[in-house]
């Protein structure tokens, strides 16, 4: 098992009928919909390598994080592809 550290930034494009692809920026955890929504779960981003380990990333983002504090991001995209 590879161990990534989530006081980073790093960004994975998901497998998932619902979510196209999540990350860490800091130690907020950033999740994009495929739905086009995109959305920063402050003080998650420990949560980054649960999903990185995940068999079906849309039910952990239902089950842990959907429910949790967010802000709606709607600021473009940095160079990388990963939103803010």
């Amino acid at each position: 098992m590879i161990r990534l550290p989530y006081k980073t930034n790093a960004w994975v494009n998901a497998v998932s009928s619902n979510v196209v692809g999540f990350g860490v920026r800091g130690e907020d955890l950033i999740v994009v919909f495929k739905g086009g929504g995109a959305y920063k779960y402050p003080a998650l981003g420990d949560m980054f390598q649960m999903l990185y380990e995940a068999e079906s990333v849309g039910k952990v983002v239902a089950k842990y994080v959907r429910n949790q504090e967010f802000v709606k991001l709607t600021e473009p995209m940095y160079d990388d592809g990963v939103p803010k």
